[in-house]
C-alpha cells in the first residue's frame, strides 16, 4: 500500500523568539465560562480537525443527556489561537455570563424549566434501568465491528493511486469518517463514565478511599488500554523463537519468520495508520516511526499486564468494569484510528499539489480545510499558497504560547444538592467520576502528587511537553514525564518503566495506564515540569506519592 512518510507539518517552531505568543489576545469566544481542552490537544488545532470537532462533540454529548437525565445538554468548543476551549452548556437555560442562581433560586428553577423537569423524570427511570449498560454492549457488540470494518475499507485504499477527483472524493470519506467516529466516540463519554462514578460513590460511602475503589476496575482494560501488550509480546516470542535479537528494521523482522511476518502484520494491520502522541493530523501515525514499534517489541517482552480483579454478582462493578473497557477502546478506534487515515490522505494531498506546483510546499495541505483542499484538487478557485504559508506561521507563533485556562467569567459549578431527586443523583454521580478524572494537587513546591501503584521505581526522566518529543526519545524504562497523556500515548507506554504528570487525578488515561500496565505512576505533581531536569535519575514512588531526583544527569 502506498504510505508516504515526510515529516509533516511538525510545530515549525524554529527561528521565533521564545516568547512569540505572548502578544496574542485571549478574547472568550462566546458568553459564558470557558476552559481549556487540554485532554485533546495541547497546541494549536489544523483547520480540518477544527471543522470537524465541535460539531460532533456537541452531537455526541446530545445523543445521551437527555437520555440520561443529566443537566447539561452539550459540551459547545470553540478554537482561540488555534486552541480548544469548551463550555458546558445546561439544557432548557439560555447561554449568559451570569454565574448560576443561589441555592433557593436554583431549587426553583430546576423544577419549574420544562426540559429539566423531563430530564428529572428520565434520570429517575435511567437509574432504575441502567441504560448505560445497553449503550456499552450496543458499542461491543455492533457499534465496534461496523466501526473497524468501515475504516479497514478506507486503510485498504492507496490514495496514492487514486486520480485528483477521486482523491478530492476519498478525502471526503476520511473526514466523514472521523466526524461520525468523534460523534460515536463523545456519544459513549456518558457510559464511560457515570458507571465508574455510581461505583466510587457506593465504596467511598463505605468508607473506601478512591484509589482503593479504582483498584477494583484493574484489568478491566486489558483489551483497549493494554491491548498492545500481548499484541507486541507475540511479535517478541516470534523472533525469539527464530533466534532474532535486536531487529535493526521492520523488514528484517519480517524475514525472521513467517510467524514474525504475520504477528507484525497483524499489529501494523490494527495499529498502523493510528496518529501518536497528538490528536490532531499533526501527529505522525505509527507506521512512520518504526524505530518506536521495534522498540515497543524489546519492552514487550514478557511484560506481564494488570491481573484482573473478580467480580461476583455486583452489577454497579460489571458496569463500571465495561464503562473503563470501553473508554480507550472507542477513542482509539474513533479517533486516534480515523485522524491517522485522514493524516494519511492529507500527506498524499500535499504531495501531489507540490509537485505539479499547486502548492509551495507539501506541509501547506495541513492547513486547509476539507472544502479547500478539494477545491485545490478540482482546480477551483482556493486559497493560494502564500495564504496558507501565513496560516502556517501563525500557528506556529502560537504553538509557543501559554494559553489561560479559563476564558470568560469563572463561576463555581451549581449546587447540585438543590436539584430534584434524579437531576441529583445523575449530577453527583457524574461529579465523582469528573473530580476522580481532574484532580490535580496543588503542590506549592512540595513534591507531592497523587500515586498510582505499588512500587517504588528508579530511571532515567525523558521530561516532555510535546508528545512528539516524548515518543521519539521515550527508551524502554524510562520514566516519562509530561503534563498529560491522552488515549493516543496508548501504542507507546508500553516503553515507559514509570509515568509522572503534572495534571490528572486517578481517573485520568495516565491512571488507567498506571494500572493496566503495571506502570508506577504519580499524579497531578504541579511542579514536575519545571522541576525535574530531563535526562535525571529520579525515583518515582507512588505509595509516598513523591518524585525525588538522585542525580541530576544519566
Amino acid at each position: 500500500m502506498g504510505d508516504p512518510h515526510p515529516d509533516g507539518p511538525g510545530e515549525a517552531k524554529r527561528g521565533l523568539p521564545v516568547n512569540a505568543g505572548a502578544a496574542l489576545s485571549w478574547d472568550a469566544p462566546g458568553p459564558g465560562s470557558w476552559t481549556f481542552d487540554g485532554a485533546h490537544n495541547v497546541g494549536p488545532v489544523t483547520p480540518i480537525v477544527q471543522q470537524v470537532f465541535p460539531g460532533a462533540m456537541a452531537d455526541g454529548f446530545r445523543s445521551f443527556t437527555g437520555r440520561y437525565g443529566l443537566p447539561i445538554s452539550h459540551v459547545d468548543v470553540a478554537y482561540v489561537n488555534g486552541y480548544p476551549y469548551s463550555a458546558v452548556r445546561v439544557a432548557g437555560v439560555p447561554v449568559s455570563d451570569r454565574p448560576p442562581p443561589p441555592s433557593p433560586v436554583l431549587r426553583a428553577v430546576s423544577r419549574i424549566v420544562p426540559e429539566l423537569r423531563r430530564r428529572d423524570r428520565a434520570a429517575r427511570v435511567a437509574m432504575r434501568t441502567r441504560p448505560w449498560r445497553a449503550d456499552l454492549d450496543h458499542w461491543f457488540t455492533e457499534l465496534r465491528p461496523a466501526r473497524r470494518e468501515a475504516l479497514q475499507a478506507i486503510q485498504s485504499i492507496d490514495p496514492l493511486l487514486l486520480a485528483d477527483s477521486d482523491l478530492a472524493d476519498h478525502l471526503a470519506v476520511c473526514v466523514d469518517a472521523l466526524r461520525s467516529g468523534l460523534r460515536e466516540h463523545f456519544g459513549l463519554v456518558g457510559a464511560a463514565g457515570l458507571p465508574v462514578g455510581i461505583h466510587l460513590q457506593r465504596e467511598t460511602g463505605r468508607g473506601r478511599s478512591v484509589t482503593d475503589a479504582l483498584a477494583d476496575l484493574r484489568g478491566a482494560a486489558s483489551g483497549s488500554t493494554a491491548a498492545t501488550v500481548p499484541a507486541l509480546a507475540a511479535i517478541a516470542d516470534a523472533l525469539a523463537e527464530a533466534g532474532v535479537t535486536d531487529p535493526s528494521s521492520l523488514a528484517e523482522i519480517r524475514q525472521a519468520s513467517p510467524r514474525a511476518a504475520e504477528a507484525l502484520d497483524a499489529y501494523l494491520d490494527e495499529y498502523g495508520q493510528r496518529v501518536v502522541g497528538a490528536f490532531d493530523v499533526t501527529g505522525k501515525r505509527l507506521i512512520e516511526a518504526p524505530e518506536v514499534v521495534m522498540r515497543s517489541i524489546a519492552a514487550a517482552a514478557g511484560r506481564p499486564t494488570a491481573a484482573t480483579m473478580p467480580v461476583a454478582d455486583d452489577v454497579i462493578l460489571e458496569d463500571a468494569r465495561l464503562a473503563i473497557a470501553s473508554r480507550d477502546d472507542h477513542s482509539g478506534i474513533c479517533g486516534t484510528w480515523s485522524i491517522g487515515l485522514l493524516r494519511r490522505a492529507l500527506l498524499t494531498i500535499g504531495e501531489r499539489l507540490a509537485a505539479d506546483g499547486r502548492l509551495d510546499d507539501a506541509t501547506l495541505a495541513f492547513e486547509a480545510d476539507s472544502t479547500e483542499l478539494t477545491a485545490l484538487l478540482r482546480g477551483q478557485p482556493a486559497p493560494s499558497s502564500s495564504v496558507l504559508a501565513a496560516r502556517a506561521v501563525a500557528r506556529s507563533v502560537a504553538a509557543d504560547a501559554d494559553p489561560p485556562q479559563t476564558l470568560g467569567p469563572h463561576h463555581a459549578p451549581p449546587d447540585a444538592s438543590v436539584f430534584p431527586s434524579g437531576l441529583r443523583a445523575m449530577s453527583t454521580a457524574m461529579g465523582a467520576f469528573i473530580t476522580a478524572l481532574e484532580t490535580a494537587r496543588s503542590t506549592d513546591g512540595a513534591a507531592t502528587g497523587i500515586g498510582v501503584g505499588t512500587g517504588r521505581y528508579r530511571g532515567r526522566a525523558v521530561v516532555a511537553t510535546d508528545p512528539e518529543d516524548a515518543i521519539a526519545r521515550l527508551r524502554p524504562g524510562d520514566v516519562l514525564v509530561t503534563a498529560t497523556t491522552t488515549p493516543a500515548y496508548n501504542t507507546v507506554l508500553v516503553l515507559a518503566g514509570a509515568l509522572v504528570t503534572a495534571t490528572g487525578g486517578p481517573m485520568s488515561h495516565a491512571g488507567i495506564v498506571a494500572r493496566e500496565l503495571d506502570i508506577p505512576a504519580v499524579l497531578g505533581l504541579s511542579d514536575a515540569l519545571d522541576r525535574i531536569p530531563d535526562g535525571a535519575e529520579i525515583d518515582v514512588d507512588p505509595v509516598a506519592a513523591t518524585v525525588e531526583i538522585v542525580s541530576s544527569t544519566c
